[in-house]
């Protein structure tokens, strides 16, 4: 990851360790938000589900390439 990846990714876990219940990280295109959101979710659910909610069909597949060349493995629905 590079280093204003590690510092969302940590900037997040930290808040949700600290109680809060809403959580939002804001990122520039290409910045790598997906590569960030999959480290989350290996952080935050490494055993569990995770919904990933995107507005596009197009993001969607994008989507589950990144986190399937990331290592994320699982059931992957898509509507």
């Amino acid at each position: 990851m590079r280093p204003r990846q590690k510092d969302a990714l940590k900037a997040l876990t930290d808040a949700i360790e600290a109680g809060k219940e809403r959580v939002t990280v804001v990122s520039a295109c290409g910045t790598g938000k997906t590569h960030t959101a999959s480290a989350a979710a290996d952080h935050l659910a490494a055993d569990g589900a995770v919904l990933v909610a995107v507005p596009t069909l197009e993001l969607l597949t994008q989507t589950i390439e990144r986190w399937q060349q990331a290592g994320r493995s699982g059931l992957r629905v898509g509507a």
